[in-house]
């Protein structure tokens, strides 16, 4: 008597689980620090070079050091969203720079490759843009004033 597999036994209780063989998860893991240390690192080391120039006699050294700190958690950040690190040279280019720190602040691990927001991006990107347009405001009501 043939032996009868267990999906086509109608007495065989149901599987609760399915085994899946040679399963392969592909997980990306993106070098350089994520958002949450970038911002911290970010703010640290502004914070400390302008504690530390204020109180020296000499702060332009400072300023320049920390200067050229800032560009080590950009250059990982954007590691970190999948551009070229080479980037964060636009650092010293104003307004230019903005196209380099607003990434570094929204974008999340691998952006590159999915193209997609989490939702502490659009949390930021809605209030960065909420932060311009109350700037925008105020230097439209300060210059009917005037």
């Amino acid at each position: 008597m043939p032996e009868l597999e267990p999906s086509s036994n109608p007495h065989a209780p149901p599987r609760s689980q399915v085994v899946v063989e040679n399963l392969r998860l592909d997980i990306q893991v993106y070098e350089g620090i994520g958002r949450p240390g970038f911002i911290i690192t970010y703010a640290l080391i502004i914070f400390v070079g302008s504690s530390l120039s204020s109180g020296t006699g000499m702060p332009g050294p400072i300023m320049l050091l920390t200067a050229l700190l800032m560009l080590l958690p950009v250059s990982s950040r954007l590691k970190n969203i999948g551009r070229n690190s080479a980037w964060c040279v636009l650092l010293f280019v104003p307004i230019i720079n903005l196209f380099v720190i607003v990434p570094c602040l929204l974008l999340p691990p691998g952006y590159q490759d999915s193209r997609k927001l989490d939702l502490p991006a659009k949390i930021l990107a809605g209030l960065l843009v909420a932060a311009l347009l109350a700037f925008l405001f105020w230097v439209f009501t300060a210059l009917q004033v005037a």
